[in-house]
């Protein structure tokens, strides 16, 4: 995938862009609500989901209780599972076994990043980018299995109270900073190749299942689930609403209007957010009138 830029424009420089003509992803920012009994996403089971030698999983978490619950699983102990137990603490079985519990309490209520790797030799394990917790548990094959992928609870229960967003799974075991650099960026992607590979399956849980990380969409079922519109909740991470997210090819333009040609003065501004861990380069635009009489918001390759 490109390099990508998340662009923030105001309102009114996106009504007119969007009225006209527009190849960026345009994101908005909801979270799925895991509020009854029963309220799971079921993903069904495929090649992709079945990392043989290292996986990462991560997610961005808002828990009402964590007794002791699911966030990812695959059917323990059949294949990998990601939740919390031991008082509010990460585990994480890589391969359905050799567990590991983390140091640090999960915070309730209250927005976290929770990540897990394991690299074909050690288990590591991140509260919003910061190791909380390291072990060499030895080198093992990943277990394939045909069950499906389960957010919010697994086949045997332990059910997830809360919200949750911005689920990921990779078939490659991130760095620290790698998962630092991209936890606040919206990777629903189609077709990525290069500075995101190894990215299987990432779900913006944006009133929707659907997953375009790769060329295999693996999509989610919804199970009993609510949605709540995060824009003007409390959150401590950065918050990526109604955004355009380019990724090196993609722009938005409107065809020339008399209000974009200033003769005497000129004032342009935007919000931007940088993806650092793909290469830069030199010269990129952010907003251009060019000669075939478009305004464009662009990033340049």
């Amino acid at each position: 995938m490109k390099n990508k830029l998340l662009l923030f424009v105001s309102a009114i420089i996106l009504l007119f862009i969007f009225s006209k003509e527009s190849y960026a992803q345009y994101v908005t920012n909801y979270a799925i609500n895991f509020n009854t009994a029963n309220s799971y996403i079921a993903i069904p089971n495929s090649a992709e989901l079945n990392p043989t030698t290292a996986i990462t999983i991560e997610a961005w978490v808002y828990p009402r209780n964590l007794d002791c619950v699911t966030f990812v699983g695959k059917n323990w102990p059949s294949s990998y599972w990601f939740g919390s137990c031991n008082g509010q603490k990460i585990r994480f079985y890589p391969d359905g076994g050799h567990m590991v519990d983390g140091n640090a309490q999960i915070p309730l209520n209250k927005w976290t990043h929770i990540a897990a790797t394991y690299d074909g030799n050690t288990t590591r394990l991140y509260i919003n980018g910061v190791l909380d917790f390291s072990s060499n548990v030895g080198s093992f094959p990943l277990k394939n299995s045909t069950d499906s992928v389960r957010i919010g609870k697994d086949n045997g229960g332990w059910q997830y109270s809360g919200y949750m967003d911005n689920v990921r799974i990779w078939n490659v075991a991130r760095t620290q900073q790698q998962i630092q650099n991209t936890m606040y960026i919206p990777l629903q992607i189609k077709n990525p190749s290069g500075n995101y590979a190894g990215l299987v399956g990432a779900w913006l849980l944006d009133w929707t299942a659907e997953e375009r990380s790769g060329a295999v969409n693996n999509n989610g079922v919804l199970r009993n689930v609510g949605f709540v519109y995060t824009e003007n909740k409390p959150m401590n991470h950065y918050d990526y609403n109604n955004a355009l997210l380019l990724d090196g090819n993609s722009y938005a333009a409107a065809p020339n209007e008399n209000d974009f040609n200033a003769t005497t003065s000129i004032t342009v501004e935007a919000w931007i957010k940088r993806d650092l861990s793909a290469p830069q380069a030199p010269s990129q635009n952010l907003v251009s009138h060019l000669t075939q009489n478009d305004e464009k918001i662009q990033r340049a390759m």
